[in-house]
């Protein structure tokens, strides 16, 4: 299992809390259809996490030749701003 969680990311203190409030509701949704089961509440965290990682932090980001996480310009977006650098608005998508 990975180690990578919102806490590892590179987040300023107000993109991790927004990141966390998605990443919640996410959970909630999931637990829901899961059927509420009792004592699960990690699991769904933990996968809401890491749906939040793969479809809203890591599209937007590329490693360098150097092994160096770094942000991609818009230019390399195709001109699109991504959700997530937008006034701190992490996971704009799910509001």
């Amino acid at each position: 299992m990975s180690d990578i969680c919102l806490d590892t990311l590179f987040l300023t203190d107000e993109e991790l809390a927004n990141a966390r409030q998605c990443v919640e509701r996410m959970a909630y949704f999931m637990w829901q259809d899961g059927g509420c089961p009792d004592g699960q509440a990690d699991r769904f965290w933990r996968s809401a996490e890491r749906k939040w990682i793969a479809y809203y932090y890591v599209p937007h980001r590329e490693y360098t030749p150097a092994g160096e996480l770094t942000e991609l310009s818009p230019e390399e977006l195709g001109g699109k701003q991504p959700s997530w650098t937008t006034r701190g608005k992490i996971g704009a998508g799910l509001r």
